[in-house]
């Protein structure tokens, strides 16, 4: 029995991240000068569509110029994050500093982390490296948290002496992911989707972003090695999965959940945090819609899911009573 936290873009919202459906406008107007690209993005529901479109039409070459766009538009996109990185370095990690009530110790309560998202939030105000740790929570279970099989590459811009700042900071995994031993006393931190500052072994992003999402995570071992962990956390025995700012619109993660509910006897529970709570799963339901006979979706066949509908920032500024049962929950009690 334990615990474990599932993010989504929703999560890193609280600081002033970015949704997928806000970040079009910004990317848009990075590739201006393309005006394909410009009425793609403004036709797109959010980014990822837009990225999925191209992609495919870069598969099967139905235009020349559509490699050289998806080689814009994924700079666009790498350019826009670096940027909501530096705004999210610059926020106030906790909205309460009373004990009890921080950020960190709330994080620290869970077995491991696991997120989709891209950006360098945690790496910046949470996984603190060595000698520091995670010193914000004083006599806590953890010494630090780790990023599992990947490695920090030397830096020669970073000058001796500079302190550490995660947003310099490059990672390529191991060599063999697999084989890398986690500390008692460490937090692992599995990033599903990549990370904007990871590299493959060809020096290219290594992250996941648009259509095909589990054929990309099949080129990496690292992140295949990620996929099989979350499901064996979340197949132990009645395991408590928070799952904060996600909105369930990846198939391959919604059936990984879903996987390790059925191999762990159906005894995995669930806490959605989310302004839609529960009603997320039924709102994702093609089924759902209008004059169809309506199915329940592969996680809406989980018994135990509970919610709240409050932004997280709210929760952990003032709300004593919502704050209580998320705290309640990944403690088990």
């Amino acid at each position: 029995m334990g615990a474990a936290l599932l993010t989504g873009a929703g999560f890193s919202f609280n600081w002033g991240g970015r949704l997928a459906k806000e970040v079009n406008t910004s990317i848009a107007m990075r590739v201006q000068n393309d005006p394909y690209l410009t009425d793609l993005l403004h036709r797109s529901p959010n980014f990822e569509e837009a990225l999925t479109e191209l992609q495919n039409a870069c598969a099967i070459s139905i235009r020349p110029a559509t490699a050289e766009q998806l080689g814009k538009l994924e700079s666009a996109i790498v350019d826009l994050f670096a940027e909501m990185n530096k705004h999210l370095a610059d926020a106030t990690f906790s909205f309460h500093n009373e004990g009890g009530w921080t950020i960190p110790e709330f994080l620290a309560l869970f077995d491991a982390i696991f997120t989709l998202n891209q950006d360098l939030l945690l790496e910046k105000h949470y996984l603190i490296p060595p000698p520091i740790g995670l010193s914000l929570v004083s006599g806590g279970r953890w010494d630090l948290g780790v990023l599992p099989g990947m490695d920090e590459m030397p830096n020669p811009a970073v000058t001796a002496g500079r302190p550490y700042d995660a947003l310099l900071a490059q990672r390529r995994p191991s060599g063999s992911p697999r084989n890398t031993l986690i500390g008692s006393r460490h937090q692992p931190y599995y990033k599903l989707h990549g990370s904007m500052n990871w590299q493959d072994p060809n020096g290219g992003h290594l992250l996941v972003m648009g259509g095909n999402k589990p054929t990309t995570m099949q080129r990496h071992p690292i992140l295949m090695w990620y996929a099989d962990k979350f499901v064996e956390m979340l197949s132990r025995p009645n395991t408590r999965l928070m799952v904060i700012g996600y909105g369930f619109r990846d198939n391959h993660i919604n059936q990984l959940i879903h996987d390790a509910w059925l191999k762990g006897g159906q005894t995995l529970s669930m806490f959605i945090v989310h302004p839609d709570g529960r009603e997320i799963l039924r709102k994702i339901n093609p089924t759902s819609r209008p004059g169809n006979i309506y199915f329940p979706g592969l996680l809406e066949q989980i018994p135990a899911i509970y919610d709240s509908t409050r932004q997280l920032s709210s929760t952990f500024r003032s709300d004593t009573a919502e704050h209580e049962i998320l705290v309640r929950y990944a403690r088990g009690l």
